[in-house]
């Protein structure tokens, strides 16, 4: 499944960028893709460490993927006007 979301990512990436600025933008991608994989494993490990309610991490996790979708359309909607 990983490598089926990779993939589509970096699509996305390529969707959403001119040419011209492909490579800066696919560096910044996979910096902040580091970055936010470091951060999502030290919450993870917070929430078991203090031993958080499921239903804690899954509020957690769907209020990160909305943001993530909203954040999306945005820059998707944003790309298209500048077009």
């Amino acid at each position: 499944m990983l490598g089926m979301q990779e993939s589509i990512y970096r699509a996305a990436v390529s969707d959403l960028t001119p040419i011209s600025i492909r490579g800066t933008a696919y560096g910044i991608f996979n910096t902040a893709y580091g970055v936010g994989f470091l951060v999502s494993g030290g919450i993870y490990g917070l929430l078991m460490d203090f031993n958080a309610p499921f239903t804690v991490t899954l509020l957690l996790v769907v209020v990160v993927q909305t943001a993530a979708v909203i954040a999306l359309l945005h820059a998707s909607s944003a790309s298209r006007k500048q077009a």
